[in-house]
């Protein structure tokens, strides 16, 4: 072999050597984002299956609020937060096996959803406490009540509706890392809600 064979041999192998490495380094890239998508895709639907067993449950628990003697239903829904009572196992709580807790299920302002859980019975079940972060790609939350005539509610209160509503839609604005944000919609049944006689 000449000189110019040996040079011209290591040149192919250099380009074939340059080429591996880019093909391994964008499947490896492929593959990093993928997997960040699926995490993305699982945390959400983790998040919609615990939301429609602790909201499914909800149950149409009369309790006091602040000190007060008149015992109402208490649910407490807003379009940004809602609160109530459930028989679905706790979501964050450190208790095994508790018959009834309180939820309460908030934006956090950043991009994360956030839940606080409590026992009942509790002198005000719906008061501020250490949150648990449910999910971190969640940039809005948006609820509505259903009612017992099927008319779509932007706020719903136990104490003056007398009962629960009959369905609570849920929408959650999510970004997940390098996709444009998406909206991600269920409606969860309650069925103790309120219905017409």
């Amino acid at each position: 072999m000449t000189l110019v064979e040996v040079l011209l041999a290591l040149a192919i192998l250099a380009v074939i050597i340059v080429v591996l490495v880019g093909s391994l380094r964008v499947g490896v890239g492929a593959w990093e984002a993928g997997e960040r998508q699926a995490a993305a895709q699982q945390e959400i639907r983790a998040v919609v299956e615990l939301l429609t067993e602790a909201l499914g449950a909800a149950y149409p628990y009369r309790g006091r609020l602040g000190g007060g003697l008149e015992r109402v239903v208490l649910f407490r829904g807003e379009s940004a937060e809602v609160g109530w009572i459930t028989t679905a196992p706790p979501l964050a709580l450190d208790a095994p096996a508790v018959p009834f807790h309180a939820v309460i299920l908030r934006h956090g302002g950043e991009a994360e959803l956030r839940v606080v859980e409590r026992l009942v019975p509790a002198e005000e079940p719906f008061a501020d406490g250490p949150p648990t972060v449910l999910a971190r790609s969640v940039t809005g939350l948006r609820l509505q009540y259903r009612d017992d005539q099927g008319v779509w509610q932007d706020a719903w209160d136990g104490k003056t509706a007398a009962g629960l509503p009959t369905a609570v839609r849920v929408e959650l604005t999510v970004r997940d890392r390098g996709r444009p944000e998406r909206v991600v919609g269920l409606v969860v049944p309650i069925p103790l809600g309120k219905r017409a006689p």
